[in-house]
């Protein structure tokens, strides 16, 4: 026993300064959390205990009820700044699309309604875009935690399906891109943050 003792001892300090060492300085998830991004076969607005994913569903109720055809999308950024939820939706006959902005002020006040029409033109070059990037969001890639959560939704041929992150994202570049070009282009004056990460 007292043979042991004097290697135990210094093996003992050692082992406990380097898990000390590794949660100060060597962790890289404690020095810059991330949140993973993720993919799901629910909607946007599906219940969940998730207090990140309950406030996603909660923007995204402000919208019409989900469109048979179409996207939706909500920006929520942090600080309880004003929350965006946007939604597009395809019309079977070919006529425009119908689509819509609701702001919610970080006030507190009644969210507001921007209704505007897409072209059908514009619509179905639109939704060639996001249709072919949607399988780089759900690569599992980790965004900063400290962005604006965000949550996308595409609906049709019967199925839903979600992705989540935090902006800005370098995958959802061009899809979020091209939402916010969509709404600056027809919107009519609806309110768009200058900040991709949608933060005003």
């Amino acid at each position: 026993m007292k043979r042991i003792l004097p290697i135990a001892v210094p093996l003992v300090v050692i082992v406990f300064a380097t898990v000390a060492a590794y949660l100060l300085i060597g962790n890289p998830r404690a020095a810059n959390p991330r949140r993973p991004t993720a993919y799901a076969t629910t909607p946007i607005d599906t219940p969940t205990r998730d207090p990140l994913l309950k406030a996603e569903a909660r923007l995204a109720h402000s919208l019409a009820p989900a469109p048979l055809d179409g996207l939706r999308f909500v920006a929520m950024p942090p600080g309880g700044r004003t929350g965006y939820a946007f939604q597009i939706a395809v019309h079977a006959l070919g006529a425009p699309a119908k689509a819509v902005l609701v702001v919610t002020p970080a006030d507190g006040s009644r969210p507001q309604r921007h209704r505007f029409n897409v072209p059908r033109q514009e619509e179905t070059a639109f939704f060639r875009v996001v249709d072919a990037l949607l399988p780089r969001l759900g690569r599992g890639d980790a965004a900063p935690a400290n962005g604006t959560p965000a949550a996308l939704e595409r609906i049709g041929g019967g199925q839903s399906r979600t992705w989540t992150t935090t902006l800005p994202d370098a995958d959802w570049a061009i899809v979020n891109g091209a939402i916010r070009d969509l709404i600056a282009r027809h919107g009519d004056g609806a309110p768009l943050p200058p900040d991709p990460a949608w933060r005003g």
